[in-house]
């Protein structure tokens, strides 16, 4: 199994099996419908300039969309620095943590946020289950 530069459009392209395949993601997210737009800060291997976008959608637990793009309509807009995703990826930095303590920004609904955090912190476990490599 090969690794995925971390944030190219072959990483993102890896996030709907690893989404869609995962039962316990499966099991937390049933009935979760979002749109997601990340933006992670900073120069990086895969980065086209200062900045890499990237958007999920989540229909009923299930990802229907995963694109490396800029969207503005988005229920939720996660921001942070290449350093900072890459911590939360590593497992070094607590998603929820990191979103409350301010080190990813988020725009869109903080309760809705916390009411889903068992399912937030399984996606980000689809997301540590795709191969990634940083450099």
């Amino acid at each position: 199994m090969s690794d995925y530069l971390f944030l190219s459009e072959e990483w993102v392209q890896q996030i709907p099996q690893a989404i869609n395949t995962n039962a316990s993601y499966q099991k937390s997210a049933k009935g979760i419908s979002d749109r997601m737009a990340f933006l992670v800060k900073g120069d990086h291997p895969a980065a086209n300039g200062g900045e890499t976008h990237f958007y999920l959608e989540i229909k009923n637990g299930q990802c229907v969309d995963a694109v490396r793009e800029k969207r503005t309509k988005a229920d939720f807009f996660l921001t942070g620095s290449y350093e900072n995703w890459k911590a939360v990826l590593d497992g070094d930095m607590d998603v929820i943590k990191a979103i409350t303590k301010g080190k990813i920004k988020m725009k869109g609904s903080m309760i809705r946020m916390l009411k889903n955090a068992i399912p937030t912190v399984k996606l980000v476990g689809c997301f540590q289950s795709v191969p990634t490599r940083y450099a």
